[in-house]
């Protein structure tokens, strides 16, 4: 058994590509089949207050193009809740209470960080359940977020600062935010700052927010989110915004679904 709750599985150098889904030894790739679990339950199974506070990290610098992947994965039970100090991966120091599944920082606008047919699921955290990510650009497809919860906003994803960000086919269902907090929102996704969210062919069922924005979250953005060919289904908050919540910005919204908000 683990105790110390700093475990979490580290990404600090670039042009690294993890790919789950092979059967020891090597042979033919079947995700389904052949799952790779990363759990950050290290302590007594079944408790999540002894969680490791990120199961992966994703902190890199430097002007080399393209570069990190993780495809195919499974990261599940990061546990952050409360936590305010910081830990050190290598040279970089990252929140703790910030992204329970996956904390991405990197800090090249060349530097890209692609996660492509991953699952994150039951991850809790401050900000950004599943993911907190501050990286220059991030490209997310065909994952799936489902019962990841934040306190305070971003139940599954929290896009901060300069970043951009596209995500397309994936799926968001039963993510929460604001579970004891009054302030932010974005049962999904919340995106602030100077962020470029580009969401196409999604679906968000069942996202819950007990303040604005029972799926998605745009705030004081100075960029224009477009959302494309996307489907909300039965996505709930307790303040305006059902499905979604603009605050001071302007998305684009073509070919999307609104279904009994």
């Amino acid at each position: 058994m683990l105790t110390d709750r700093n475990t979490a599985f580290a990404i600090l150098r670039s042009d690294l590509k993890i790919y789950g889904g092979y059967p020891a030894g090597g042979g033919t790739r079947d995700i389904a089949r052949q799952p790779v679990v990363l759990s950050g339950d290290i302590g007594t199974v079944g408790t999540a207050t002894d969680n490791s506070y990120h199961v992966m990290v994703i902190s890199v610098s430097g002007t080399t193009t393209d570069s990190i992947v993780v495809d195919g994965l499974t990261i599940k039970e990061g546990y952050s809740i409360g936590a305010a100090s910081s830990s050190t991966y290598g040279s970089y120091s990252v929140t703790q209470g910030n992204g329970a599944g996956i904390s991405i920082t990197t800090v090249s606008a060349n530097r890209k960080v692609a996660l492509r047919t991953v699952t994150l699921s039951y991850n809790q955290a401050n900000t950004g359940g599943a993911i907190y990510n501050a990286s220059r650009s991030a490209y997310f497809a065909n994952c799936v977020f489902t019962r990841d919860t934040a306190e305070v906003s971003g139940g599954a994803i929290y896009n901060a600062g300069s970043t951009a960000t596209t995500i397309s086919g994936c799926q968001f269902s039963l993510n929460t935010a604001n579970t004891t907090t009054a302030s932010l929102g974005g049962g999904a996704i919340y995106s602030t700052g100077y962020t470029l969210l580009d969401i196409v062919n999604s679906t968000f069922t069942s996202n819950r927010s007990f303040r604005e924005g029972g799926a998605i979250m745009n705030y004081v953005s100075a960029n224009t989110a477009s959302i494309k060919g996307c489907t909300f289904t039965s996505n709930r908050s307790s303040n305006p915004g059902g499905a979604m919540m603009n605050n001071s910005t302007r998305p684009v919204i073509d070919s999307c679904i609104f279904f009994e908000q």
